[in-house]
């Protein structure tokens, strides 16, 4: 094959392999739930998938719950409770619009939506926009990718976050977080896909936090 030709082949191979992986992140449905610890994420839960999680501080400071759903192949919804000191549980939601899913190693994943839509936790209500990047790793027990987030917030003024979930096995993963306010950090655990657990370390508290994912 002639220089000519053979540049013509490359340059129609990039953008074929552009557009397949943005039909690939269009198509959405990347596992796991649209939150780190506190901030959003641009991944989401897949459709007619369901995730319990519960979090309870060992100084007995606070008491999370929450009930993650795939609503649509776009839509997650997330319906959660919060109790703090000793103030009375209080009940929120929050709605997350994934535009986008990450493409490992290409393309981040775009996510938009609310999150406390209520304003009855002690973050209060907060628009958000978010990216998240996925780029793969070697763990030494296999192949797994790096999510790393960064995004931003409105309530009464715009303000940043960011985020990340670093892979040391297939089952174990350290995450960090700061969320504009309040730092947080632990360790996730997963034996199985449906089971976590993770020990997490959130502004003055440490949570040991449980999570079960099925289908619906």
């Amino acid at each position: 094959m002639d220089p000519v030709s053979r540049l013509g082949i490359v340059r129609y191979r990039r953008p074929v392999r552009w557009v397949v992986a943005v039909g690939l992140g269009l198509m959405g449905g990347s596992a796991w739930a649209d939150r780190l610890i506190d901030i959003p994420t641009a991944r989401k839960l897949p459709f007619e998938t369901f995730r319990l999680e519960l979090a309870d501080s060992f100084s007995g400071r606070t008491q999370l719950g929450y009930l993650d759903l795939g609503v649509t192949d776009s839509i997650d919804a997330s319906i959660r409770s919060e109790k703090y000191l000793d103030h009375s549980t209080v009940g929120t939601f929050d709605l997350s619009y994934n535009v986008l899913s990450a493409v490992p190693g290409l393309l981040p994943g775009i996510a938009a939506g609310v999150q406390d839509a209520l304003n009855t936790t002690t973050d209060g209500r907060r628009e958000y926009a978010c990216l998240t990047w996925r780029e793969p790793i070697d763990t030494g027990n296999g192949e797994v990718p790096i999510d790393i987030t960064f995004g931003m917030y409105y309530r009464s003024h715009p303000f940043g976050f960011g985020g990340v979930s670093f892979p040391l096995s297939k089952e174990v993963r350290m995450i960090g977080e700061y969320n504009g306010s309040r730092p947080a950090g632990g360790f996730e655990y997963k034996p199985t896909p449906a089971f976590g657990l993770r020990l997490l370390f959130r502004g003055p508290d440490t949570l040991a936090d449980l999570s079960w994912t099925s289908r619906f």
